[in-house]
Order: structure tokens, then sequence, then C-alpha cells
């Protein structure tokens, strides 16, 4: 999906951009709930900052909750360690157990 993203694939491209929408949706809804000053964004999404990360924010601070999002209170950032970050985390989690 991602490669023909990058192509300009008009199909791929709605197709990413209706994930983003639902995964701001829910990002949306549990910082409602939750009010983190943090979302990461980790795993293979944190990859392509400009068509999921970028967008997520966007879409996020514009749609949110009126006033975090206006204040840009919270920060959606990706991974320090990229798309390995779920890996390194489950391997410390086991490591400790």
């Amino acid at each position: 999906v991602f490669y023909l993203a990058r192509q300009n694939n008009a199909d791929m491209l709605k197709v990413i951009q209706e994930s983003v929408i639902d995964l701001s949706i829910g990002i949306a809804n549990l910082v409602s709930i939750l009010s983190p000053e943090m979302v990461i964004i980790s795993g293979g999404l944190c990859e392509y900052e400009d068509l999921i990360i970028q967008p997520l924010r966007e879409w996020v601070y514009t749609n949110g909750y009126h006033s975090w999002s206006r204040k840009k209170q919270l920060q959606i950032v990706k991974a320090e360690l990229g798309p390995s970050a779920p890996m390194i985390g489950a391997g410390l989690l086991y490591k400790d157990v």
C-alpha cells in the first residue's frame, strides 16, 4: 500500500487517508477519556511521517476536543526507536518476567 502510495496511486492514497481518519477518531476519543500529554506512534506506521503522522496530527488538532487541540497541548510524535519500538518493548517485558 505504501509503495503504491509513494507512486501517487490514487486508490492507495485514499485507503491511507481513510485509515488516518479512522485512527484519528480513535486517538481523539482516547485522548478525551485519558487526557495524556503525548501520543506516541510506533511500529511500521512511524516510518511514513508524511503519509500517516502529519495528517494524523492535523486531523486530531482540527477535529479534537477544542481546549487541547486549539492550544496544541497534546503532542503526537513518532517513536524515537522507530519501527522497532514494539519489539524492543516486548523484549524488555519478557526479560522482566
